[in-house]
């Protein structure tokens, strides 16, 4: 592929290859302008920081591009949920919101659900590192919202919206283990296969799993081998055993309210909205700042903006070299689970 690329650029006299995206991206971007380098191409290769989850931010880069109007974006969509939530006063609104999948959920990853939810002020929020910083158990987290929902219910309120962050479950410590075991088994295999490759604990947690998510921890992988978040169904999971918690706690005659919940992922929506007056600015600034570094010859290097908060005449605009953010992964899954070289993390 790489050389496929090279040829590309050389038949179409290209001087300068620009690529946008998160942390996988860039990570290419310094590996593309490696090669180039290593086979004599002239082409300039450079990256730009994107990513409406707003993962891309280091040292160098202050934001990612799509960022701002994502979070607008997904704001004004949950904002019209609750707001008709409230107006129907009979369901419960289970909403995920698109966070960190990129990176397997290894990185702290609810910068736009915290976001949103410092916008649209919703019943409850649960956040990844949160959940990670108090090691919470699954049961704990469905005891946490059925508790919520019983005190609401003593109030007359059988309505709510629930805001969940994408990699949620990978910050709960049993699910943790399990995708990790999960990671190392070799894909595409059978379900006896994966289920021999489990420990016993991990096997007796996939087995208690509905349905519908057994077959989402198998599905094909990314491609930097971590499992798709986007594709767990995070937010069905909870309102299953929450639904059954509380059916639960009305036989025991301390809930006496109803429970309707309502699923929906929000994510993709905003990849087509209309741009917020930031990106506008901050995409020609990178646009123009790339284009000035492949013209100068740099190569290997990321197009970064600072002091992002000032009018955009106090904009600082340069470039980074790559190499000053790539890590080696570490930890044990690292040498099975990720390719062995360095990668940029957020």
């Amino acid at each position: 592929e790489l050389e496929s690329a090279r040829a590309a650029c050389e038949e179409l006299g290209l001087t300068g290859l620009v690529l946008v995206g998160g942390s996988r991206t860039n990570t290419d971007t310094a590996y593309v302008a490696e090669y180039f380098k290593r086979k004599g191409s002239k082409v300039s290769v450079i990256g730009v920081p994107c990513g409406i989850e707003g993962k891309m931010v280091n040292e160098f880069v202050e934001a990612a591009l799509g960022f701002d109007t994502a979070s607008k974006a997904v704001a004004q969509l949950v904002g019209n949920t609750a707001i008709d939530g409230s107006s129907a006063r009979k369901y419960y609104y289970f909403m995920r919101l698109i966070d960190g999948a990129s990176t397997g959920g290894r990185a702290s990853s609810s910068h736009l659900a915290l976001e949103v939810a410092l916008q649209t002020k919703p019943n409850m929020l649960l956040l990844t590192e949160e959940v990670d910083e108090k090691r919470m158990s699954l049961r704990e987290l469905v005891n946490e919202v059925a508790d919520m929902v019983e005190i609401r219910a003593a109030d007359g309120k059988n309505f709510g919206t629930i805001l969940v962050a994408e990699g949620l479950l990978t910050a709960i410590p049993e699910f943790r283990t399990l995708i990790s075991e999960i990671e190392t088994a070799p894909m595409p295999c059978k379900l006896e296969q994966v289920l021999a490759h489990l420990t016993q604990w991990s096997r007796a947690l996939y087995l208690s799993l509905p349905e519908f998510l057994q077959h989402q921890l198998l599905l094909e992988r990314q491609s930097n081998a971590a499992l798709q978040l986007s594709q767990f169904e995070t937010e069905r999971l909870l309102a299953v055993l929450v639904e059954d918690e509380l059916k639960h706690r009305t036989k025991k005659g301390s809930f006496k309210g109803n429970f309707s919940p309502v699923c929906q992922f929000l994510g993709y929506q905003v990849r087509c909205s209309l741009p917020s007056d930031f990106d506008m600015d901050y995409a020609y600034t990178l646009g123009a700042t790339a284009a000035v570094l492949a013209a100068s010859g740099f190569s290997g290097y990321m197009a970064v903006v600072s002091d992002l908060s000032r009018p955009v005449e106090g904009w600082r605009a340069g470039g980074v070299p790559l190499t000053a953010m790539l890590r080696v992964p570490s930890g044990p899954a690292a040498s099975i689970t990720f390719q062995p070289r360095p990668v940029i993390f957020p």
